[in-house]
């Protein structure tokens, strides 16, 4: 029996240094694995000596344990007979690694891996518990876990990632050499993926939404502009709701929009000059003098409406004061342009103003009217925790166009990227759709993750913005 054993454990391991020579001669492009990179007493490859390795790591995990389970025995890991215990309680060693990220100002990764923790603490409350060990972790815990959280959230896709987060905390345990499991339980549960539904709306209903975005009417002004901002969201791409409210004057250069992507770390370009539509929406939010200057030269209606009685009354008055003397020495009323939606030249006049503006002292001041404070000195988490409110705040006057649409979908900011990527999918490629999304998920656009938005597709955009 033990000859055995010892033919089945050598069996194993030399099926495991196979599959790693494999791996390394199939993707040499991938990643480069030298056995200076391996584990061998763990069969695991060092996350920080090359890149991939916990994909890699996930990999073999599986392999093994179909073997394991063909073999019909658990593969139990010791150091000369040593079972090595981990210092930390599960709660304690999440901590250090939710600190770590603040630390790293992923903010994100830290505001998901701290709502997994409350839902453990919440999870223990009903064992009566406070805390627990890592090898507590086993198949009922996680089974018992993943029902927990299953009947307290809505999306059951989030339950997915917080189940796979929580392995990723296991694993990260097990891969810093601190603690050996008898059975990783990870790798035989089945953490099942809900399904995630994600709508968008119709080329007919955001014409509709354009030929509504009248104020005052049927809009109060909280709600015309939550829609403008919606409306910019589609035509900037697809643009998501964190980095459009972050935008601010200064990144307006010349004939387009170009800001940094707060997920991806990427560079997304919105081109202006072309897009009527893009340029007619922030004309609503220059700064009070540029406002005040542009409607002393052009009769805008929509515009002074949304003008406060203040600056109603200063408009009216400097007008008046403005006025033009004939020929024959009488006076009349400063003269303005009528508006024409697509008239290039006052397209124009706004994109220098625009350029002005962007090198001016009101730089600063974000482009929509939800954040007003000073946020160059704010920390990251704070940022985020603004951000997040005040998304809320855009959410909830979202939902007053759901009468407008005459549909039951709940109308939220995110809709407006699924909307441009379901009418962008039918005029160019996928790659070029990833491309304009600049998307940040492997599973989606492994292909472009390394690439930066090419501006030579802006005409391309502009050409889906005014297909509608």
């Amino acid at each position: 029996a033990m000859s055995l054993m010892k033919n089945k454990r050598f069996n194993l391991l030399l099926i495991v240094v196979v599959t790693v020579v494999a791996v390394w001669s199939l993707l040499p492009t991938w990643c480069y694995i030298s056995p200076f990179h391996m584990n061998f007493k763990k069969n695991h490859l060092f996350t920080w000596k090359t890149t991939k390795a916990e994909a890699i790591n996930t990999y073999l995990e599986n392999e093994i344990a179909k073997i394991e389970k063909q073999n019909g025995l658990v593969f139990i890991d010791t150091v000369e007979n040593e079972t090595k215990t981990f210092p930390d309680t599960v709660l304690e060693y999440m901590e250090k690694h939710i600190q770590g990220l603040l630390k790293k100002n992923r903010i994100g990764e830290y505001e998901r891996y701290k709502s997994l923790k409350n839902k453990l603490i919440l999870f223990l409350k009903t064992k009566e518990k406070s805390d627990f060990e890592f090898d507590e972790v086993d198949l009922p815990f996680l089974t018992q876990f993943d029902a927990f959280v299953r009947s307290t959230v809505k999306a059951q896709a989030t339950v997915h990632g917080d189940v796979k987060k929580f392995g990723t905390i296991y694993r990260k345990a097990i891969a810093e050499d601190k603690y050996v499991p008898k059975m990783n339980p990870f790798l035989y549960f089945k953490n099942v993926v809900g399904e995630s539904k994600k709508y968008a709306l119709s080329i007919e209903q955001v014409k509709h939404l354009e030929a509504n975005s009248n104020y005052p009417g049927n809009l109060d002004i909280d709600t015309f502009h939550a829609l403008n901002t919606f409306l910019f969201q589609i035509y900037a791409s697809g643009l998501r709701v964190s980095d459009t409210l972050s935008l601010k004057w200064k990144n307006v250069s010349g004939t387009q929009i170009v800001t940094d992507i707060r997920k991806s770390k990427k560079i997304a370009t919105i081109p202006l000059k072309g897009s009527p539509k893009t340029i007619n929406i922030i004309r609503y939010y220059m700064p009070g003098d540029y406002k005040m200057a542009y409607l002393m030269d052009f009769n805008d209606p929509l515009m002074e409406k949304t003008l406060t009685p203040d600056e109603a009354t200063k408009l009216n008055k400097n007008i008046r004061m403005n006025f033009v003397v004939k020929d024959d020495g009488t006076f009349i009323d400063h003269t303005r342009i009528d508006f024409y939606f697509d008239d290039p030249f006052r397209l124009n006049h706004l994109l220098e103003m625009y350029a002005e503006i962007s090198m001016s002292e009101s730089n600063k001041q974000h482009i929509f009217p939800y954040i007003y404070e000073d946020t160059s000195r704010m920390t990251e988490l704070a940022y985020y925790d603004l951000l997040g409110t005040r998304t809320v705040k855009y959410n909830k006057h979202l939902k007053k166009l759901m009468p407008i649409l005459k549909t039951n979908i709940s109308l939220s900011s995110h809709i407006s990227r699924h909307t441009f990527a379901n009418i962008a999918k039918a005029r160019v490629g996928v790659d070029q759709v990833a491309q304009m999304l600049v998307h940040s998920s492997m599973a989606q656009t492994q292909t472009y993750l390394d690439q930066i938005e090419d501006e030579t597709m802006n005409q391309e955009k502009i050409n889906i913005i005014n297909s509608f």
